[in-house]
């Protein structure tokens, strides 16, 4: 389904929420709504309440050089389906989403997958990132990407003439994964020489890990 949230694919429309902005959209029905930068910061001075952007169980995909930025205690919550990639223009700009000073993302249970290669038409996934790091400078609070139950896909793609190559997640100190069912880095014959680093304290809680299922990561 292309009902949801999507990022990219050729709009260059920001949308910003900061010092408590609550934003919501009502369901994965709900009509999409295209974004190029998406940036979720900060509290609310008076009522310590975190900006926050709930999917409503939808679909979020990022397409095209899209970027999303969660940030100083901001939270992203109830994204059914995340998918970065495959590029819709050719052109293949990557995607990049950092959580970072206390942000929080908390997905549904289906899979997240960080670049998706698409056979037919034949579209690349390349060069998408995400990155954990840095903990809330007044709370303490690490940043954190909790799936909820769901797999984590890094490199995705069933055949080897389409390619989801380069595509990074790193999990930096006082960054967290947490709660995924299965991380399995590359995925498909087409899913080569994509990345997954833990490094200066980050932390990664997973039930169980593949590592170059018919792909080369």
């Amino acid at each position: 389904s292309n009902t949801g949230l999507t990022w990219g694919a050729t709009n260059t429309i920001t949308l910003t929420a900061t010092n408590g902005t609550v934003l919501y959209t009502p369901s994965a029905s709900a009509t999409m709504t295209v974004f190029t930068s998406i940036a979720l910061g900060g509290t609310n001075s008076v009522t310590g309440n975190p900006s926050k952007f709930d999917a409503g169980n939808g679909v979020i995909r990022f397409y095209d050089g899209a970027a999303l930025t969660i940030a100083d205690g901001a939270v992203l919550t109830n994204a059914c389906e995340v998918t970065f990639g495959p590029s819709k223009s050719g052109i293949v700009p990557p995607s990049i989403v950092t959580i970072t000073n206390g942000g929080t993302w908390y997905a549904a249970t289906n899979d997240v997958v960080v670049g998706a290669g698409q056979l037919s038409p034949s579209r690349k996934a390349v060069g998408n990132t995400v990155t954990l790091a840095g903990a809330h400078p007044v709370t303490g609070r690490k940043s954190k990407w909790d799936l909820g139950g769901g797999g984590l896909i890094i490199g995705w793609e069933s055949d080897s003439t389409c390619t989801a190559t380069q595509n990074v997640v790193t999990v930096s100190g006082g960054g967290i994964i947490t709660n995924a069912a299965t991380i399995s880095l590359g995925y498909g014959q087409g899913g080569d020489f994509n990345s997954f680093f833990v490094t200066n304290g980050g932390y990664v809680h997973s039930f169980a890990a593949d590592i170059g299922v018919m792909g080369r990561s």
